[in-house]
């Protein structure tokens, strides 16, 4: 996979004694076993740490997977690409397969959250036009999942990040064990070398650093909502902010790998006293650049393209080979190989009703 630190799923070896105390039918249900094609082609690898992680939570008797997150999170943009649809794929397959092993009375969590605030606020895009794109690509997907997915759309959640950035920036606790961080990436060299890279292109070192250091929120850790300041309390809006859980497994693009080691190096600092670590597992899907933005070197398709000209899909030569992978994707997932049950879907979209829910930015 390029990175020592994850294994590729077909290599994974289930009668290696690490494995002797788990239920090996529900690991196996995880890591796609089962393999059927779209998840032969949406999943690549899982982090070795997270695979351990995930082997010691699925005891052998284990039934009830209510205290796991699967998560899958986006980056705040102020313009979303049609091929973001299949971001959501991943979590779906594995949804779907876990509800057929475990049932629904037993299903984990399954969360899609976007971080809007580290968008505007430390990449600098506007405000209202990050907050139009969030509510399009979470509307959209509720219509996706209403009507391609229907038998799990009491099992997922959306989440946006419309304070809790603001606030951990403010916060007097993040600001003290800030500079730690650093000193705990500088241990890496490699990792600060790329970090010096990115920085070139997103706002200069510090605000890479602090886009960075987010992260672990997300993935690593739950926050404490009795002993977290007030404006914490409110992680990403929804029902009652993001859930809490004992493991969280988060689908994540080929790019992801990076913001991973980066989690993993600064965890020895991230010492706040709202918040408790728990255990982590990244599945690494196939997407080999952030789904959910724009392609900035060669020619991409925007959603609202998509919905406004379903037409346009056919005619994608001229378009980067990632945009023909993310709709084959979903084309499989809505089991019609000719397009046409996602075209009528988009054209469903094109309606002043949906155009006046997502300009009034809700979920």
């Amino acid at each position: 996979m390029g990175s020592k630190e994850f294994k590729k799923l077909s290599t994974i070896d289930f009668n290696s004694p690490e494995f002797s105390q788990t239920n090996k039918h529900l690991l196996s249900t995880f890591l796609l076993h089962g393999e059927t094609q779209i998840n032969k082609t949406l999943f690549k690898g899982i982090d070795k740490t997270g695979l351990i992680n995930l082997a010691e939570y699925i005891t052998p008797d284990k039934q009830s997977l209510q205290d796991m997150i699967i998560q899958t999170v986006l980056g705040g943009t102020d313009k979303v690409p049609m091929k973001a649809i299949a971001f959501f794929l991943p979590a779906i397959q594995l949804a779907k397969e876990l509800l057929a092993t475990v049932g629904s009375d037993n299903m984990p969590k399954v969360t899609y959250a976007i971080a809007d605030g580290s968008g505007i606020l430390l990449n600098k895009m506007d405000e209202g036009e990050v907050k139009h794109t969030s509510s399009l690509i979470f509307n959209t997907m509720k219509e996706y999942i209403k009507q391609f997915h229907p038998e799990l759309e009491q099992h997922i959640s959306f989440y946006r990040d419309e304070e809790f950035t603001k606030g951990i920036l403010e916060d007097v606790y993040w600001k003290k064990i800030f500079p730690d961080m650093i000193k705990e990436v500088e241990k890496h060299p490699k990792l600060l070398k790329r970090i010096e890279g990115f920085a070139d292109m997103n706002g200069g070192k510090n605000t890479v650093f602090a886009y960075s250091f987010l992260h672990p929120f997300e993935h690593d850790v739950v926050i404490d909502k009795e002993t977290a300041p007030a404006l914490h309390t409110n992680f990403f809006t929804g029902e009652h902010g993001l859930p809490s859980g004992e493991i969280i497994l988060t689908t994540g693009a080929i790019p992801e790998q990076e913001f991973y080691k980066m989690r993993k190096a600064i965890l020895p600092a991230f010492n706040l006293p709202y918040v408790r670590e728990v255990k982590d597992t990244m599945l690494m899907t196939n997407f080999e650049t952030a789904p959910y933005y724009m392609l900035r070197k060669t020619q991409d398709m925007a959603l609202e393209t998509a919905i406004d000209n379903p037409s346009e899909l056919n005619h994608l030569d001229d378009y980067d080979p990632v945009v023909q992978f993310a709709y084959d994707t979903i084309k499989a997932d809505t089991q019609d190989e000719s397009g046409q049950a996602f075209s009528e879907f988009l054209n469903s979209l094109n309606s002043p009703e949906f155009k006046e829910k997502v300009n009034e930015g809700g979920l």
